[in-house]
């Protein structure tokens, strides 16, 4: 068979691979999401009402995000809408993969298996069906790697590519600040290759980003110290958040050592591109590594993917050249892309059920009347199914009360709120006390709390560690026993 043939046949199956793939992201679910996903819709909800939310305390980044995801649970249909929103946004960076990889090494066949791979992948499967900010900045990142290399090598429209390029940057960073790494390797790229128009990017980044910064100022340091230096201080071992990338890119850095080696001895011109490509996924890992930090690592290594990729794809597209037989390059294929699949399809597992379900919860909130209280460790689990029955402040988190108030938030604060019976309901998760909730839970049973639902779940991490913990939901009674009658 003419070899135009077999690639026309290999393009065929990876195109209808492709579509398989985009109809099983579009089947989405209502059940009960993401804690981070309660958090998102609550806040673009109150938005989208025109209330006042603190969001630049919150997160580094502009309101568009919430109010996008808000629409689409407004609009079409709950979580459920606004997790279609973030499927959609999956899609469409997937076709900005295939279009990065396009300009990259000029092959359709290399780019189609990119878009490929990146569909299969774990952590952009993950982050594309949960309705966070998480999608909305990769999606801006992935489109902004084509214009800046059109913008660094392009014949025609240098500068509209400059612009398009430095405007999906900035969106990608007010979407979500981690992107900001990236800004000063993009800057040394296009300032090698084309200098003119790597200034001309700076300053108009800069300038944006400058401007946001000096507008939101003094939120933004409230953000900086309880977020950053705060929540996100140091929390894991960098034994730990190595061996958690190496369980979940395991095949994408196994077969990019092949390429490298493919080229280093088949095809050398291409060796300085991978590597760089191979280096451009380092930045956020090295972040996560340096700062000992293991918050949403899971969900930042796809940006490691996004860069590694490529280098697969190109090394992929070379062997599967090289068989002479149709049925061979077929079976090599189909058996490179079901092993990636199956590997990252473990990985998706894991990551589902890194984080409790609290499905079971949900349908008891629909009983909590409009003047009753509620103490949470998840607040934002209530704040979003009560938003248009109860007030906020009758919603409290365990984290941030401060029961005597004397400026402090300690887990006393919660034990004198408890024991003092301030809260019609309470919601334990082990998330953040375990060895305080066990406590707490014994309280409730001496001072006439009545345990709705007690549903013990158990976990297992990226590095393959076993977490158990409790969620439980208590309601207030009449019965007021204490220590002193309950003999």
């Amino acid at each position: 068979m003419p070899k135009h043939s077999v690639s026309n046949l290999t393009t065929v199956f990876s195109c209808l691979l492709l579509l398989g793939l985009f109809i099983i992201r579009l089947q989405v679910d209502g059940r009960a999401g993401h804690m981070d996903e309660y958090d998102y819709l609550f806040v673009g909800k109150t938005l989208l009402a025109g209330n006042h939310w603190p969001t630049h305390t919150y997160i580094f980044g502009w309101d568009w995000n919430w109010l996008l995801l808000a629409w689409g649970d407004n609009n079409l249909g709950g979580i459920s809408g606004a997790r279609h929103i973030a499927s959609l946004l999956g899609i469409i960076s997937i076709a900005g993969m295939y279009c990065f990889t396009l300009v990259l090494w000029r092959n359709k066949t290399t780019a189609l298996f990119a878009a490929l791979l990146l569909s299969m992948e774990a952590a952009h499967l993950f982050t594309s069906r949960l309705a966070t900010y998480d999608i909305i900045s990769f999606t801006f990142f992935v489109w902004s790697l084509p214009a800046v290399l059109l913008a660094c090598k392009a014949a025609k429209y240098q500068w509209l590519w400059t612009l398009l390029s430095a405007a999906l940057l900035v969106a990608a960073v007010l979407s979500k600040y981690t992107a900001l790494l990236y800004l000063p390797f993009i800057a040394a790229i296009v300032l090698f290759n084309a200098p003119t128009q790597a200034i001309i990017g700076i300053l108009l980044i800069a300038s944006a980003l400058g401007a946001y910064v000096f507008m939101h100022f003094d939120q933004l340091e409230v953000l900086y110290n309880i977020q950053i230096n705060g929540a996100h201080d140091k929390n894991a071992t960098a034994l730990d958040i190595a061996i958690r990338a190496m369980r979940q890119l395991p095949i994408l850095l196994f077969l990019s050592a092949l390429a490298i080696g493919y080229s280093i001895f088949c095809a050398r011109r291409q060796l300085p591109g991978i590597l760089l490509l191979v280096t451009m996924a380092l930045p956020l890992f090295a972040y996560h590594l340096l700062g000992q930090n293991v918050i949403s690592l899971q969900k930042h290594l796809v940006y490691s993917s996004l860069f590694l990729i490529p280098v697969v794809a190109w090394g992929l597209q070379r062997i599967i050249e090289n068989i002479q037989l149709t049925s061979a390059r077929l079976l090599s294929l189909t058996s490179a892309l079901l092993i990636f699949g199956l590997s990252n399809y473990q990985q998706l597992q894991v990551m589902r059920t890194s984080y409790p379900d609290v499905q079971a919860f949900v349908p008891f909130a629909q009983h909590i009347q409009a003047k009753e209280s509620v103490l949470s460790e998840d607040p934002y689990l209530f704040r979003y199914l009560l938003q248009d029955k109860v007030s906020q402040t009758q919603i409290n988190e365990t984290t941030w009360l401060d029961n005597n108030r004397d400026g402090l938030h300690e887990h006393r604060d919660v034990q004198h709120a408890v024991w003092d019976r301030k809260f019609d309901y309470v919601f334990l998760n082990d998330q953040q006390h375990a060895t305080g909730n066990a406590t707490l839970r014994d309280m409730m049973q001496l001072r006439g709390y009545a345990t709705l639902l007690y549903q013990p779940y158990k976990l297992t991490t990226m590095s393959g560690t076993e977490r158990v913990g409790v969620m439980s939901l208590h309601a207030r009674t009449h019965n007021s026993m204490s220590l002193l009658n309950s003999d």
